[in-house]
């Protein structure tokens, strides 16, 4: 269930998972108003980008996710100071401890917000048109591979967007960027049952640790949350 929400003060418990969606197209006629709360590295970070759809897009990305942050730690959003991990990965330093993550395929920009936890969030536009078997076969684990091609082909496309974004959203929550192993962690494919961490290869343990969702923002998209911690509350919201 979507819930439509605009800019107000926001409360984020420590059992509690936001997800935010954007539907970038509707956000163009603000980019002025994005812009002008982005820091000068952002500013010239968006002019790195060569395609306006590009530009446009980090811009909606970064001014939406200012203006939550902003929300939940009651700050100004041109206020807000990011620090970044050792690969890169963008966090507020605040006594929240909040934690967030961010994504975005076509139309489609998702936003993911904890406490204390790690996230990560991924969405796909399943419309793109991929090489299923080849793209498997080179970046998932053999049991994944194997449960692909059990299917009927006629499920081949969404069980391996299943799988992509729930690998996807591992990794990104991990910190480690692509440089992480795909084949030492499992996930399910099946849109039937919950998304599942299945194995950790290198700590059996370690899989118990993890949360996987999968995430529908919308027609021909396919989305995925991990955190590692105990959530038992999920919102999702659409941002307006």
């Amino acid at each position: 269930m979507w819930t439509t929400f605009s800019n107000q003060d926001l409360s984020l418990q420590p059992s509690q998972l936001h997800v935010w969606s954007v539907c970038k197209s509707d956000h163009e006629n603000r980019l002025q108003e994005y812009w002008d709360i982005l820091n000068e590295a952002e500013k010239e970070r968006a002019l790195t980008f060569r395609f306006l759809k590009d530009r446009y897009c980090f811009i909606i990305a970064r001014g939406v996710l200012r203006n939550l942050l902003g929300a939940y730690i009651q700050m100004a959003p041109d206020q807000v100071k990011f620090q970044f991990g050792h690969n890169g990965k963008p966090y507020v330093h605040h006594p929240s401890q909040i934690k967030f993550n961010i994504s975005h395929s076509g139309d489609t920009i998702l936003l993911g917000f904890v406490q204390k936890h790690s996230i990560g969030i991924d969405v796909e536009y399943t419309k793109r048109k991929v090489d299923v078997k080849k793209i498997a076969e080179l970046f998932f684990a053999e049991e994944e591979v194997t449960s692909l091609f059990r299917l009927d082909q006629a499920y081949h496309t969404q069980a391996f967007y299943n799988c992509w974004t729930r690998k996807e959203a591992f990794i990104k929550a991990v910190g480690s960027g692509l440089s992480f192993p795909l084949d030492q962690f499992v996930v399910s494919l099946d849109s039937t049952k919950e998304a599942t961490l299945i194995d950790t290869k290198w700590d059996k343990k370690e899989k118990d640790k993890w949360m996987l969702n999968t995430i529908e923002p919308g027609k021909d998209y396919i989305g995925a949350v991990s955190v590692k911690g105990n959530v038992s509350d999920i919102q999702s919201w659409r941002y307006q």
